[in-house]
């Protein structure tokens, strides 16, 4: 069944996904750091010392770790929709 996702709700769909313990187990220790870090930027958690500000998990990076953590289960498509007469 295909579903129409945000990214931030692939996100919250692939990390419980991938962090079930017989995925997680396969995971390189790269792998593991790159996901625990990006689930870190999507709560706002690390802070950026040079502006003080959280570091966020951007649509682009959130596309790179699904594309190549979980390959075939996202699609990602970008829309442009026109309103045409508004």
């Amino acid at each position: 069944m295909d579903k129409t996702l945000t990214y931030r709700q692939a996100w919250r769909n692939f990390h419980d996904y991938i962090t079930a313990p017989e995925r997680w187990a396969a995971l390189s220790q790269a792998d593991r750091n790159r996901v625990s870090m990006a689930e870190s930027d999507y709560h706002e958690r690390r802070i950026e010392r040079r502006t003080g500000r959280p570091y966020g998990l951007g649509n682009d990076r959130i596309e790179g770790i699904l594309t190549s953590l979980a390959p075939g289960r996202y699609e990602f498509r970008q829309i442009v929709i026109l309103h045409d007469g508004q």
